[in-house]
């Protein structure tokens, strides 16, 4: 079979093929269910911002608690210098 009698056979194949129709109440439904998504959107917006907040507040506490700890892991490693009865005792 050569290429021009396998295109022609395709085409042929269509023939007598009737035009698709969609269900008369699919664009109703589909109106339905966007009109009903319409709704839930601000409600789901909510408590994302409300997740998001809640996250932000979190990593703001933990980055503070960990400078402060930062800080005083900082002061604390310099050796301390006592000095009792003229002898001088160094605390690491």
């Amino acid at each position: 079979m050569n290429n021009e009698q396998w295109k022609d056979d395709i085409l042929d194949s269509m023939r007598g093929a009737k035009r698709a129709e969609p269900n008369p109440f699919l664009f109703t439904r589909i109106l339905a269910q966007i009109e009903t998504s319409e709704q839930s959107v601000p409600q789901s917006y909510f408590k994302v911002r409300l997740a998001v907040s809640a996250c932000a507040l979190i990593l703001i506490l933990n980055v503070t608690l960990i400078i402060r700890q930062v800080r005083v892991s900082a002061e604390n490693s310099e050796p301390a210098t006592y000095s009792l009865n003229d002898n001088q005792y160094q605390l690491y």
